[in-house]
């Protein structure tokens, strides 16, 4: 194969003879295939090379051949072998050639630019988002259900797509079911824009309450209108329905007639007893979407005394809002309640409503006060009743049908009676009726009466009845005052009072009648001299200082005051000042220094007092108890004031007999103490009196035992004669042992009597009384 140029020969003087040249992607341009680019320098280079970061793909060779190059060396630019270029990789290539002499010296160099050719190699992709498309389901004829797009490559026509829908590949989802093939060919698509639309579909198709979606088959290829073409290439699109808010709400459940007690508390739900108590209404949809099928609840008008509490699954309760059931009032109440989604338009084909009718139920309840005008007259004596109404209640329930009865709860002044039956105010008090009393509202001339109203069933209701007084002209003009006031009041100047120097006098009578004034008001008594009242008008007083001396602080001043009225009633009042420190006649009065220094003081004092008081009756109360105690006679300790608790826990008898086993509950605690409280000579042994007696016969131990016994009772301190504690003086710690000794296996009937254990004075005593001879034992 002869070599190919692609190059245009140019001659330009110092400068090369190209500077741009194309080559078509994917063809090889290297020895085999002939395809070449011939290239040298106007200044006749003997060796070419070519270099930069796009030379990588490219080699140059310099030849000298006559059929190539004439009789100069030129470069020929080919392909790597094996190596073809891709312009959807790279489209432009910029190399450096360089010319050098025979020296291989630099004689020119210059930039080379490789334009990369496009060629139909690429087939369309489809994107991924075309792949699922959604179209709601009111979309009509003709309406878009969205656009599909893949993309080519390419550049020109060959880059250009060209889509079409293959015929009998409609794949329908059915909502809740399976798959089904319904080839209506209800869809149509722009070939060149990969829009779709519907064509005609049918109500009963293009429903998302029937089907989620559908599946189609599209294609796409390149270079439309050209003969030569890549193979299209087909996409599975999956065409959503999108549900929209199309379907009406549907009332399933609700009660048309619901009866409520007039009685049930704010925040009951009523109509829920045929439903378990869950709900009052509820309500499906059969949109699809969460949003387009959730349906709330709400009244038409909001007048009634009942509200709506929706739930989450379609369903609501209907609760008393506020007080105002009252069968006696209103017996039924007709509402309108719409169930609508949180969706939904105005149009009237997204909203249902229905009627409810709530009759209200009579029950029994607390008689209810009417509105009475209840007067009696200023001056009324025991007696008189009221000049017009009385208080009166009614009891409405089941046809008014209950009695009423009436009683006072509260009277503060102990004024009235009321008859039980017919609620009837009588005047009682003992005194006439005064209409300035102390529980009076002298203002508006009442008197508060408490009143309360019963059933026969014990249900009752209280009422504070303001019982109109009219008024006769019975009281003068009075200035009542308690401040505190300036000491360095100046003569004549008048006394300032919070801040202010004028007084208001006061006629409690009914100034609407003209009882009021006007008035003449003057001091009295034993401060008239010090201070008078100056008229300013009408009802205002200035009091003035007439001394030229300060006021002494500290000091409370009762200043007795008569007041006038027009008709001549006379009234005493006080005007109270509290002198205070201050630092000039203007300066408003402050006690609350002195008044701190008092009640501190005060306090002080009676802190003092009080524990003085304590500590001498607690020395008071020392002193007789010394007192008593040093003055008591001292009593010996009764050995046998505890003998019921000790006797009992006598248990053993540890001689002779056993017991043994309980020692451990024997106490003997009193015998040992008993037998220490005796004297010294119980472990001594005796001197024998001087003057002592025969000892006494044996047929007299009769009488010497009673004798003992007899001395032994007088003496609370000694025990009992027929005690065991009596011989308990011979048990242990005594000089001898125990009497049973004597007789007990371990003794020797040898024993000497006269051995010192046995030489005890008692011990002894004893032998010689049984032994029936004299007592000679002091002897020795």
């Amino acid at each position: 194969m002869g070599w190919k140029s692609i190059a245009a020969w140019l001659t330009v003087v110092n400068s090369w003879t190209l500077t741009t040249e194309k080559i078509r992607e994917n063809e090889r341009y290297d020895q085999t295939s002939g395809e070449y680019i011939k290239i040298f320098s106007s200044k006749e280079g003997d060796k070419y090379a070519i270099s930069g970061v796009d030379a990588e793909p490219f080699v140059v060779e310099s030849r000298r051949d006559e059929d190539l190059c004439s009789d100069k060396v030129c470069g020929i630019l080919w392909l790597k072998n094996g190596i073809t270029l891709d312009r959807e990789e790279k489209e432009l290539y910029s190399v450096t050639l360089t010319a050098y002499d025979s020296n291989n010296e630099k004689k020119e160099e210059d930039n080379l630019i490789i334009e990369v050719l496009d060629e139909n190699d690429n087939k369309p992709i489809f994107t991924a988002a075309s792949s699922k498309l959604q179209c709601e389901e009111s979309t009509k004829n003709g309406g878009s259900c969205g656009k599909v797009e893949a993309i080519d490559a390419d550049d020109g026509n060959a880059g250009q797509v060209e889509y079409k829908i293959l015929p009998n590949t409609e794949t329908w989802k059915r909502r809740g079911g399976g798959l089904e093939t319904n080839n209506m060919g209800i869809f149509n698509i722009d070939s060149q824009t990969g829009e779709i639309t519907l064509n005609n579909p049918g109500p009963s198709y293009w429903d998302a309450e029937q089907y989620e979606y559908v599946e189609i088959e599209v294609t796409a290829q390149d270079a439309p209108g050209k003969g030569a073409r890549n193979p299209a290439v087909t996409e599975k699109i999956t065409i959503f329905i999108k549900d929209v808010n199309d379907n009406t709400p549907k009332i399933v459940d609700y009660e048309k007639t619901i009866k409520v007690g007039e009685l049930k508390p704010v925040g009951s739900a009523i109509g829920t007893e045929n439903f378990g108590g869950a709900y009052s209404f509820k309500a499906t949809d059969a949109d699809v979407d969460p949003e387009n099928n959730q349906v709330t609840f709400r009244l038409k008008s909001a007048s009634s005394p009942f509200e709506i509490v929706n739930k989450l699954d379609n369903t609501a309760l209907l609760q008393i809002a506020k007080p105002g059931l009252d069968f006696e009032t209103q017996e039924r109440w007709n509402i309108e309640i719409v169930a609508e989604n949180s969706k939904a338009s105005s149009s009237s084909t997204k909203v249902a409503s229905f009627a409810v009718t709530i009759d209200v139920v009579d029950e029994n309840e607390p008689p209810i006060w009417q509105d009475t005008n209840i007067i009696f007259k200023e001056g009324d004596v025991a007696g008189a009743r009221s000049q017009r109404e009385n208080p009166r209640a009614k009891d409405l329930d089941f046809g008014g049908r209950s009695p009423v009865t009436y009683r006072i709860t509260k009277d503060s002044q102990g004024f009235f009676d009321v008859d039980r039956s017919s609620g009837s105010l009588t005047y009682v008090h003992t005194t006439p009726l005064d209409r300035e009393c102390d529980s009076c509202n002298y203002n508006n001339g009442t008197y508060a009466l408490e009143l309360e109203a019963c059933d026969d069933e014990g249900l009752c209701a209280k009422k504070i009845h303001h019982i109109f007084i009219e008024d006769i002209n019975d009281e003068g003009p009075r200035v009542e005052i308690n401040e505190p006031v300036c000491n360095m009041l100046a003569q004549n100047s008048y006394v300032v009072i919070k801040g202010k120097t004028d007084l208001k006098a006061i006629d409690r009578d009914d100034c609407k009648k003209d009882h009021c004034g006007p008035f003449n008001i003057k001091v009295v008594g034993q401060y008239k001299n010090k201070f008078d009242l100056s008229k300013k008008d009408d009802d205002t007083y200035q009091l003035r200082y007439i001394p030229n001396k300060p006021l002494p602080v500290g000091e409370t001043m009762h200043i007795q005051v008569n007041g006038f009225d027009e008709a001549g009633n006379k009234q005493e009042s006080v005007i109270t000042l509290n002198v205070c420190r201050c630092k000039d006649a203007f300066d408003e009065a402050d006690c609350g220094f002195d008044e701190a220094i008092a009640s501190s003081g005060g306090f002080v004092g009676s802190f003092l007092a009080i524990i003085m008081a304590v500590i001498v009756i607690t020395l008071i109360v020392i002193m007789l108890i010394f007192v008593k105690v040093r003055s008591r006679p001292e009593k010996a300790d009764a050995l046998m004031d505890d003998v019921d608790d000790e006797r009992a826990n006598i248990m053993a008898y540890h001689h002779e007999g056993g017991g043994e086993e309980d020692q451990t509950d024997y106490d003997p605690e009193s015998l040992v103490r008993a037998k220490h409280q005796k004297n010294s000579l119980m472990k001594t042994r005796p001197v024998k009196p001087s003057l002592l007696g025969p000892g006494i016969p044996p047929e007299d131990i009769g009488q010497y035992i009673n004798a003992a016994k007899g001395q032994a009772d007088e003496d609370p301190s000694s025990p009992p004669y027929d005690s065991l504690l009596t011989f308990d003086y011979e048990g242990g710690n005594s000089l001898c042992g125990d009497l049973s000794e004597i007789a007990s296996n371990a003794s020797d009937y040898d024993d000497d009597m006269n051995l010192e254990n046995w030489n005890s004075p008692k011990f002894r005593k004893l032998a010689d009384l049984y032994a029936g001879r004299e007592n000679d034992a002091y002897d020795g």
